[in-house]
């Protein structure tokens, strides 16, 4: 389904935001705020701009990027709940199997 302003608690925009919808009926958009290769700084800005717009699905790095994630998530602790974060995982070093996780 397609949820209003990507179904972020808050969310004043009308933009429809195509989402998948997951177990238990929540939906998750499918269109996501990526924060790849911006400093702390502008990723604390791009969430305070696009998440008041209706972006409710941020995928970023487990580097800076978290870290901005992070500091707008102090800055705005009532957002955490409408929000979908999504992150990346360390590629294991070769020979490790799932098990080793």
């Amino acid at each position: 389904g397609s949820k209003p302003g990507g179904g972020g608690k808050g969310s004043s925009s009308a933009t429809m935001i195509p989402a998948w919808t997951l177990e238990g009926g929540v939906e998750m958009p499918t269109l996501a705020l990526n924060t790849v290769g911006l400093s702390v700084e502008d990723t604390t800005r791009a969430m305070t701009l696009a998440v008041p717009l209706g972006f409710s699905h941020v995928d970023f790095h487990p580097g800076k990027e978290r870290d901005g994630v992070a500091a707008y998530l102090r800055s705005n602790p009532a957002a955490r709940d409408g929000l979908f974060l999504n992150t990346k995982i360390r590629k294991p070093p070769p020979g490790t199997s799932p098990a080793d996780a």
